[in-house]
């Protein structure tokens, strides 16, 4: 699922999803100053029962949204990317094999990548950083199948991103 905040106001905002029952915090999904707007994508057990919570002064907006596949146009490699702020890029068909994923950051905090299975099962880890960067690493679809996935860009400044 895909989960796009917008938060008014000014001075720090935090948003993130917590299990209804344990109480305990899930994902975060974003620690800012506002105003901000971003979007994650974000994985959930079908089992569960969660709750957005967000603490900021002004008002916000949380949209969460299950992209239709029949209704959003499916991008292919190679991707080229950019934006300020966290963002989810659905959906991105990559043939099985190892693709090149160049990416920049200019921001100070941290800065990841993370693939995620479009059909559930599981994420991938692609860019794990702090503060500036420029990188260069692989994104391996195993198998024989083409993959359908989302990605989840977490960023707390300028970045861009390019799949081979």
């Amino acid at each position: 699922m895909v989960v796009e905040l917008e938060m008014t106001g000014s001075g720090a905002a935090i948003a993130r999803i917590i299990d209804a029952v344990a109480g305990k915090t899930v994902t975060l999904l974003a620690n800012v100053q506002a105003p901000w707007s971003g979007s994650r994508v974000v994985d959930l057990p079908a089992d569960g029962s969660f709750r957005v919570e967000i603490a900021a002064q002004g008002s916000w907006i949380v949209r969460i949204i299950r992209p239709a596949l029949e209704t959003v146009p499916v991008q292919s490699a190679p991707l080229v990317a950019e934006g300020d702020t966290s963002t989810a890029l659905y959906y991105i068909l990559l043939p099985a094999g190892e693709h090149a994923v160049r990416a920049t950051h200019a921001g100070a905090g941290a800065f990841s990548i993370t693939a995620h299975a479009a059909a559930g099962g599981g994420t991938l880890p692609v860019v794990r950083q702090i503060g500036p960067v420029e990188i260069e690493t692989a994104l391996t679809i195993s198998g024989t199948l083409p993959a359908l996935v989302l990605l989840d860009v977490a960023a707390d400044g300028a970045w861009t991103l390019e799949i081979d």
